[in-house]
């Protein structure tokens, strides 16, 4: 007998598992149907003498020579004890409903009540949207369904959806009801259903609305217990659901108390009045950063908040005045013209001893865009000229390959070739993304050109650039220019170069520069360690959960063909955003590779979405489709089992 604290030992770890209450509520459902549930007791009636008499009380409603239903197999299956193998058919007088001419109000805004397939959304429902009139009963084929009888959806989505209705109501034709034989716990035909519901679904016909009929519903085969043990059943279902029910309140409770907890540390580091406050907030979080991390949008969301508190002073106390003097060292070589108007910073915030205000124009020699020709359709090969894209500069990393071909008519201009060390940015994408900045690696390609929306920034000292790109990569940095750039449209916002070389700059000496960046570093790798070895438990938890049903049960999840998947092959190679979807697109795998700057592994990706490898392939599909995610190219693929 399955009680509570068994329950407990045997599947609480199930619970943790991707949807693991709702994996819980289906074994608890096969179980009850499987006799696996709840001990027999021998002195109870067989549900074999129970069919034998509803079958005689059948036959004598019936004309004589009418075909019955099926006849009884016993054969060739293993039942529990007193249990009968039997159809649906034999345990109920079934019926599906009908939907009155709609262009005849006659038949509405009556008293009877009509539900659809969406009403049937509890145990029991009473009360439907809609009402028929007596006139619509008496001329429309509509079932009659009594108090008492189980109601079953058969149409689209809703395939398999049960209630009981308390109330003498009618339905319409997505709808089948069955009035329960004496003998035949209404509460344990509704268990019995819902557990066949996957059964149900894939037996559905029909396109975009598959549905199943009345015929086969009536036609499932099902191991049928005692009158009794049908009663004891629906007992411990109702018992172990509500623990189930207990067990999904706690795992909200545990993850509302992690997030409020992580809120409220993350905003005392951005809220501290002073450095030092800072700095013993941060090191009191660095000791219970795995307690913090609870799944992989936390792992991101705190990845950024360690860009702000870098850029803040939160990680190290320096006590080196060096930063007045090498302003003043890399201020005599300043020449040329001064693109920023203004001269003295706004702070933002209090900066530990050591650092400075700067702006952004204090820090450059220089800076100068590219150019725009009209380019070919795609990128360029071999060794022919290219214009960089926006995306190229826009991801946290150099994307060479987001290029387009400039026509053999027209000669590069060497003057706007992007060169190795190069700090580029963008001055014209969304609101989100404008000014976002790279720095070009050593194994630049040669012959791409800037276009006249990306701006090359020349520092006085090369040493600054890394400690720029993390400060104009930054919240602050993100505030700033949202404030500052022009365009009536989120979708395409501008910034000036007067305005990116005003950017408010926090400066701390260049050896701290060096030190703090390495530190951000090793603590963006522990997230990234944190985050991996979450979705490494979920796998496995997520296995244990599949072996321990397949264990119980006898049932093992059967891996179902995707037509969209090529055949024989996988993607080996990294996935690229392409064209950012709206704020209202339903997009998760454009939205984890905006949170990965813009690029993932296939594997890695499927991964962090979470779902089955079939419905990653059709996302996939459907995001590539919409110009969301670049199309991956057939040198992308490989045939498995290849070396």
């Amino acid at each position: 007998m399955m009680d509570a604290q068994k329950f407990l030992e045997e599947f609480g770890h199930i619970a943790t598992a991707p949807q693991g209450i709702e994996r819980l509520r289906e074994l608890i459902l096969q179980l009850a149907v499987c006799g696996k549930l709840v001990q027999q007791i021998t002195a109870e009636e067989p549900a074999a003498l129970l069919l034998i008499r509803l079958a005689n009380e059948q036959a004598k409603r019936k004309r004589k020579g009418q075909k019955t239903q099926e006849e009884i197999d016993l054969q060739d299956i293993t039942l529990p004890l007193g249990w009968v193998k039997t159809s649906l058919g034999n345990i109920g007088s079934w019926g599906a409903g009908a939907t009155p001419n709609r262009t005849n109000s006659a038949y509405y805004a009556g008293t009877m009540p009509w539900f659809k397939s969406g009403d049937l959304s509890s145990d029991y429902i009473s009360i439907a949207p809609e009402h028929v009139s007596d006139l619509a009963l008496k001329e429309c084929s509509l079932r009659l369904n009594q108090p008492g009888d189980v109601l079953i959806a058969m149409y689209g989505a809703t395939i398999g959806k049960t209630s009981i209705t308390k109330v003498l109501s009618t339905s319409n034709q997505a709808v089948c009801a069955c009035t329960p034989h004496d003998g035949i716990n209404n509460r344990y035909l509704l268990i019995l259903l819902r557990a066949l519901k996957t059964q149900f679904i894939s037996q559905g016909a029909g396109g975009a609305q598959p549905n199943i009929s009345k015929e086969k519903i009536v036609a499932t085969k099902i191991a049928l217990p005692p009158t009794t043990e049908q009663a004891r059943i629906v007992a411990k279902v109702d018992e172990l659901m509500a623990l189930c029910d207990k067990l999904a309140a706690q795992q909200q409770l545990k993850r509302q108390l992690c997030q409020k907890t992580r809120l409220a540390a993350l905003t005392e580091l951005t809220n501290a009045a002073a450095p030092d406050e800072m700095q013993k907030t941060w090191r009191r979080i660095e000791r219970n950063l795995p307690l913090l991390i609870d799944n992989e949008n936390a792992a991101n969301e705190l990845k950024l908040t360690l860009n702000e508190l870098a850029i803040r002073g939160a990680f190290e106390t320096w006590q080196d005045d060096s930063i007045a003097d090498f302003l003043n060292e890399i201020l005599q070589k300043k020449t040329g013209k001064r693109f920023a108007k203004q001269t003295a910073v706004e702070e933002e915030f209090a900066l530990p001893k050591g650092w400075k205000w700067v702006l952004l124009e204090d820090l450059l020699a220089g800076s100068n865009s590219g150019w725009s020709p009209q380019c070919l359709p795609g990128s360029r090969s071999g060794d022919e000229w290219g214009v960089l894209k926006v995306s190229a500069v826009t991801w946290g990393e150099f994307r060479a390959h987001e290029n387009k071909m400039l026509p053999p008519a027209l000669e590069g201009m060497p003057e706007f070739e992007v060169q190795p060390g190069n700090f580029l940015l963008s001055r014209a994408n969304t609101a989100e993304l404008v000014a976002r900045s790279v720095i070009v690696p050593d194994n630049c390609p040669p012959k791409l050109m800037m276009s006249d929306k990306i701006i090359r920034l020349e520092f006085l000292d090369q040493r600054l650039k890394a400690w720029v790109n993390l400060v104009n990569n930054s919240a602050l940095a993100r505030r700033y220019y949202h404030e500052k750039a022009t365009g009536t449209s989120d979708s395409m916002r501008n910034v000036s170069r007067q305005v990116i070389h005003e950017l408010p700059i926090p400066l701390p000496p260049l050896a701290l520069q060096e030190k703090l960046l390495t530190k951000l570093k090793i603590l963006e790798s522990s997230c990234d360690l944190l985050a991996q070895q979450l979705i490494e438990a979920k796998n496995i938890t997520n296995a244990l959960a599949k072996a321990a049903i397949a264990a119980f049960t006898g049932i093992r999840t059967a891996e179902k063909e995707n037509p969209l998947k090529a055949p024989k092959t996988e993607l080996i190679s990294k996935l690229h955003l392409a064209n950012p979807p709206g704020i209202n697109e339903h997009a998760p795998l454009a939205a984890i590779l905006a949170r990965h700057q813009g690029e993932l592994g296939a594997g890695d990706l499927w991964q962090r979405f979470g779902g089955e490898i079939d419905a990653f392939y059709a996302q996939l599909k459907l995001e590539v489709g919409k110009g969301w995610i670049k199309e991956p190219a057939p040198a992308e693929m490989r045939e498995l089992g290849a070396n």
